[in-house]
C-alpha cells in the first residue's frame, strides 16, 4: 500500500487551474523529485499533498486512509519545507526543519522535542 497518494488533484486559484487531475502514488523508501518550470505548480502540490493548502477537488490519501487537515495524527506524518519564506535565520540547517516542525503539530501538541537532546543520542536508540 502506498504511504502517500494523490487521486485526480485539483487545485484552481480562481479562474486559474494550477493542478489538474494529479494522480501519484509514493511507497515507503522512494525518493522523489518535483521538477518544472516557475509557476508549474510544484510548491502547489507539495503544499496539498503535506496538508498545509487545501486543494479544488481530489483526494489525498496517508497510509490508505482520506487526508484530513484537522487530524494531528495524520499531520505528524507530513512536512514541507518550502525553499523560501519561512526560514528562521537565527536557526542553523539542522534547527530550522525542528522548528517548522513544532509549527505545525498544533498548539495542544505534546512538549517540543528537545534537539540538542536528541542529536546526542545514539544512533541505534
Amino acid at each position: 500500500m502506498p504511504i502517500l497518494e494523490t487521486h485526480d488533484l485539483q487545485k484552481h486559484y480562481g479562474p486559474v487551474k494550477v493542478l489538474d487531475r494529479v494522480s501519484l502514488s509514493f511507497e515507503e523508501g522512494e525518493l522523489v523529485a518535483v521538477l518544472g518550470v516557475n509557476g508549474a505548480g510544484k510548491t502547489t502540490l507539495l503544499a496539498c499533498m503535506a496538508g498545509s493548502l487545501g486543494w479544488t477537488q481530489g483526494e489525498v490519501r496517508v497510509d490508505g486512509r482520506r487526508l484530513n487537515r484537522d487530524d494531528l495524527e495524520q499531520r505528524r506524518k507530513l512536512a514541507m519545507l518550502p525553499s523560501g519564506g519561512l526560514f528562521f535565520g537565527f536557526a542553523d540547517t539542522v534547527r530550522n526543519p525542528a522548528i517548522f516542525s513544532e509549527l505545525w503539530r498544533a498548539i495542544d501538541a505534546e512538549p517540543p522535542l528537545d534537539l540538542d537532546e536528541w542529536l546526542e543520542r545514539p544512533e541505534n536508540e
